[in-house]
């Protein structure tokens, strides 16, 4: 079952796995099928491939993944996508489509060297301190491009229920006007879920 692609030098993407019976495979991570480079790369555009999503249950609404990227000095930042898409692309879509353009976009992925998100697999299920205010599952989803998460981030709300996962609640603290209520939100199946920032986890050594 494909569980990596590798898209581009010093890219890795990672999706947990979940069988057709919606079964987890515990235990059995992918490897890197490539290396980072060592001195710092040109950030390219990477198209996402299909192939990490075709496997799911087709029940399933949306589903979690996880793009890294070397930045140079040792440096990782997670991208979370949704459905094989960024979602620094897709929320940068919605601004745009909303006439948010001062300005729209400008997201990048998490980087933990920079901010200390705690454990990333707890991090992710909401269970960690809240960002900004004191609802609990409030998380930092996306940072600034330039990777520090106080220069423009963008802030969800993790709701965890029995069998599913849901992000909701986006915004965008520089900008309190915004209304995201139209963004989102995204249900994911808990299994899967766990399993995607399980293999997170693995990768980013929690």
């Amino acid at each position: 079952m494909k569980r990596l692609t590798a898209t581009t030098s010093g890219v890795i993407f990672l999706a947990g796995c979940v069988n057709e019976q919606g079964q987890t495979r515990g235990g059995n991570y992918p490897r890197a099928a490539l290396s980072y480079p060592t001195t710092k790369p040109r950030v390219r555009k990477v198209k996402l491939t299909e192939g990490a999503c075709c496997l799911y249950p087709k029940w399933m609404t949306n589903v979690l993944s996880f793009m890294l990227t070397d930045i140079g000095e040792n440096t990782t930042a997670i991208l979370p996508c949704v459905d094989g898409v960024g979602l620094d692309q897709l929320v940068a879509d919605f601004e745009r489509a909303t006439g948010y353009t001062d300005p729209a976009g400008g997201y990048g992925g998490l980087v933990p060297s920079f901010y200390h998100f705690g454990p990333l697999w707890r991090y992710f299920l909401g269970k960690e301190e809240p960002v900004v205010g004191n609802e609990q599952g409030e998380i930092y989803i996306l940072s600034c491009e330039c990777g520090e998460v106080g220069c423009w981030p963008l802030i969800a709300h993790v709701h965890l229920q029995e069998n599913k996962v849901i992000w909701g609640g986006f915004s965008q603290p520089h900008r309190p006007k915004r209304d995201y209520a139209r963004f989102g939100p995204f249900e994911f199946d808990r299994i899967q879920y766990e399993q995607a920032i399980e293999v997170l986890a693995h990768y980013s050594g929690d």
